[in-house]
């Protein structure tokens, strides 16, 4: 009896794996994927499934009995990590207040549900007329059977196009319809005063994760599949109430994070907004909450 399988990919349907633990074939040796660079790695609820190789490079050889499960995605070795820059892998689950803002059917921003119905994001990424919104969003190839919420009204602060000022770079997206709560989607509050110099924050997003060169990431190299968080350091609060962080080790916001969640002690701090970004690590600059508290609380009223 044959118990042999094939799986073409999608264009989309394969990512890539790096360096690994020791696990291993019993007795085995440990090996480099430049070794074994056919070796594709069947990868199922975020672990392995079983092994295949690339035999066309949209088709993968396995066995029959891998097959058994509908959620694989297949992994060469051609990768580095997805990101915000460095991060971490993140689930959803651990930050389920996050909202996926997209448009033409792609990332456009990240948010944070701070009502059933209300998205803060970042008032530089509301002039797209095209937006949807999304939760529960962990991995991108999520988007293809997330519906989204379809937007009532956006508004960005009326000060931040005439003055570009990250201080005012906040804005409000009404919703159509109230989002449904659960383990993958929840409300974070709003910080109602300025978070400690020294505190460390987290982001999270889906934004560019490797950056060419020195060379300011214009374009977005390479989006992460998948959702990633990363800790960094409050450095200043500017006295318009600016929040300035520092990536730790590392680890930085790029395009794509723009919008994000800022969070501190379980509250929303700021969202991504601008940086000294270089090549996407060092400083950036968050439109801050809590000196807007009351621009946000009219503003609601009126959507």
């Amino acid at each position: 009896m044959l118990f042999l399988s094939f799986l073409l990919l999608a264009p989309s349907a394969y990512a890539s794996i790096g360096s690994d633990s020791e696990d291993a074939i019993i007795n085995g040796h440990n090996a480099d994927i430049t070794d074994f660079p056919y070796y594709a790695f069947l990868a199922s609820g975020g672990g392995l499934l079983c092994g295949g190789a690339f035999i066309e490079e949209d088709l993968v050889l396995t066995a029959a009995h891998c097959l058994g499960d509908d959620d694989i995605t297949v992994h060469s070795g051609s990768d580095s990590e997805d990101a915000i820059i460095n991060g971490h892998n993140a689930d959803i689950t651990d930050f389920p207040y996050y909202a996926f803002l997209a448009s033409g059917g792609g990332l456009l921003c990240g948010g944070a549900f701070i009502e059933e119905d209300l998205v803060l994001t970042a008032a530089h990424c509301l002039g797209d007329d095209d937006i949807t919104v999304h939760s529960g969003i962990t991995y991108l190839r999520n988007l293809k059977r997330s519906k989204g919420y379809a937007v009532k009204a956006v508004v960005p602060h009326p000060d931040f196009w005439s003055t570009g000022n990250s201080s005012v770079d906040l804005g409000l997206i009404r919703l159509q319809k109230k989002i449904t709560l659960g383990p993958k989607a929840q409300l974070i509050e709003l910080a109602t005063e300025p978070p400690p110099v020294g505190g460390e924050a987290t982001v999270v997003g889906f934004g560019v994760m490797k950056c060419v060169g020195e060379a300011r990431c214009h374009e977005k190299v390479k989006l992460s599949k998948r959702l990633r968080y990363a800790d960094i350091d409050i450095e200043a609060v500017e006295p318009d109430g600016t929040i300035v962080t520092k990536s730790r080790g590392n680890k930085s916001t790029c395009y794509g994070d723009s919008g994000g969640p800022i969070a501190y002690n379980g509250q929303i701090i700021g969202v991504v907004s601008s940086g000294e970004y270089g090549d996407c690590t060092g400083y950036d600059i968050q439109g801050p909450v809590f000196p807007l508290l009351k621009w946000i609380e009219e503003t609601k009223a009126t959507m």
